[in-house]
């Protein structure tokens, strides 16, 4: 299957970041151009800074060693278990295979079990991958910041001064202290990608698999080879669907069911608007409660946006109203809602406004998974 490539500008992702040309989606997708993707260091590298603001305590200053760890657990299972080839120069399969032979680890392990035996490794085992990893990669992403400054500069020296640059200006994501071994997250950029982390992991997840697909072109289903199989848990998702069902029942106004437009009624099943097997997430903001017979007919395709978006979007609206009056329902769980709204915005934000946000984490979503190949469901 050819992925058509995703304009990222075009998705209209909230402009924080200041200096950044003529907004930050050009700049973030430069970043990644294919032209610039000579190895796949540069995705592995801001793969794993995306998954370290995904942290509920992220911190915007993220040691080398930890970077360069969640890149190899990030391709352990691609390279243990499939053997994709990530291109002749590329040295991150060779240290999957080296370390390997330190740490025994099943290739369906979770990325997080992959990462936390990694990191118990000595420095000793782990030292001279860090070292490699770290002589270009951390400098060479934020190149398209700072091109004018450096483009008449020998390779040994533009590195060095790009670091340099970067410490001192906020123009990049982030700023590269090569002394001390780390990055910085400039404020404004994780603000931003804070704001758009739904639709920016979906773009990078979207330019890996390219990239990947480009160097293995004979292997089929690349989606299905960049992360073990994980398990669905819909245990919260069931138990806070049910609590609110028989809310909405007791007060006479039960939950609507988006596909069919009748009320909700039991037993139902959990549906996952955007697929699960292109979020790869059990977040209630994707969720909807739906019958067996409509989840089934549904099955691993998209919704049709222009007849299901904004049911959706109401259902969510009505039932996260209703949870907040609920007792009941665990602050914790309503948390999930972070991904996309503020919690004050949780709290006070009527359902145009409401509507309008969720679809703009939604929509964007939505057109990167059908780029992939995901097909459009209309019952």
């Amino acid at each position: 299957m050819i992925y058509k490539d995703i304009d990222l500008v075009k998705l209209h992702l909230k402009q924080t970041p200041p200096k950044t040309g003529p907004n930050a989606s050009s700049r973030l997708q430069q970043m990644l151009a294919d032209e610039r993707l000579v190895t796949s260091y540069q995705l592995y590298w801001l793969g794993a800074i995306l998954d370290e603001l995904k942290e509920p305590e992220a911190n915007p200053s993220i040691p080398y060693r930890r970077i360069v760890l969640r890149m190899i657990a990030k391709c352990w299972y691609s390279i243990e278990k499939f053997r994709l080839n990530l291109g002749r120069t590329d040295k991150l399969a060779e240290a999957v295979k080296k370390l390997s032979n330190h740490v025994k680890l099943e290739a369906t392990y979770k990325e997080a079990d992959t990462l936390e035996a990694l990191e118990g490794l000595p420095l000793s085992v782990t030292n001279k991958f860090v070292d490699y990893f770290t002589r270009y990669v951390p400098s060479r992403l934020i190149a398209v910041f700072y091109q004018a400054e450096v483009s008449d500069l020998k390779d040994y020296l533009r590195d060095k001064e790009l670091a340099r640059i970067s410490c001192d200006r906020d123009d990049a994501i982030y700023q590269n202290h090569i002394k001390e071994r780390k990055i910085v997250i400039n404020s404004k950029w994780y603000e931003y990608i804070k704001e758009n982390m739904a639709i920016i992991c979906g773009w990078h997840r979207e330019r890996l698999i390219s990239f990947l697909q480009r160097r293995n072109p004979s292997v089929p289903a690349i989606p299905m080879k960049i992360e073990a199989p994980q398990k669905r848990n819909l245990n919260d998702a069931n138990r806070y669907w049910s609590l609110l069902h028989r809310a909405a029942i007791t007060k006479g106004a039960p939950l609507t069911d988006i596909y069919t437009a009748a009320p909700v009624e039991k037993p139902f099943t959990i549906d996952h608007f955007i697929p699960w097997t292109f979020v790869l997430h059990d977040q209630l903001w994707n969720l909807a409660p739906t019958s067996k017979s409509m989840n089934s007919a549904k099955s691993n395709r998209l919704p049709a946006l222009q007849k299901y978006l904004v049911p959706f979007c109401k259902q969510q609206f009505d039932a996260l109203q209703l949870a907040l009056k609920t007792k009941t329902i665990p602050k914790k769980t309503i948390e999930e809602y972070y991904t996309v709204f503020t919690p004050e915005e949780l709290r006070n934000m009527p359902l145009e406004p409401f509507t309008d946000k969720l679809s703009a984490a939604i929509q964007p979503l939505h057109q990167i998974a059908q780029n992939m190949g995901f097909q459009i469901w209309q019952d």
